[in-house]
């Protein structure tokens, strides 16, 4: 699988939940991703749609990659994050993806996703 295949997923990914296009950030996933976060671990992309169109506290994010570290299929992103909380309020904060891609593939077999807010 090329780098540039999967750098692609990766921004996509990224793009489109700035975006909010939930469906476009299926498109990179496998059908039974394993996606963990803080609010605990999902199985299958409905769980993983249903998180970000109704579980999510911040919305208007804007994602920026800052390093990528490849290893094999594993690869892991850090960056920054700036958004609002649905509650009101800015959220800045960094964050970490870890990206799991099916072997010989661009899809996304699971995704673990560490956040944390700059006070």
């Amino acid at each position: 699988m090329s780098v540039a295949n999967r750098r692609a997923a990766i921004e996509t990914y990224y793009e489109s939940i700035d975006d909010e296009d939930f469906d476009r950030m299926a498109s990179v996933v496998a059908d039974d991703v394993t996606y963990v976060t803080a609010h605990g671990e999902m199985h299958g992309v409905d769980e993983m749609l249903e998180y970000y169109t109704e579980n999510r506290s911040v919305t208007d994010t804007v994602h920026d990659v800052v390093r990528e570290v490849r290893d094999g299929d594993v690869w892991v992103c850090e960056g920054v994050v700036t958004g609002e909380y649905v509650d009101g309020g800015s959220f800045d904060g960094g964050y970490v993806g870890i990206f799991e891609f099916e072997s010989d593939s661009a899809t996304v077999e699971e995704l673990s996703v560490y956040t944390r807010s700059v006070f």
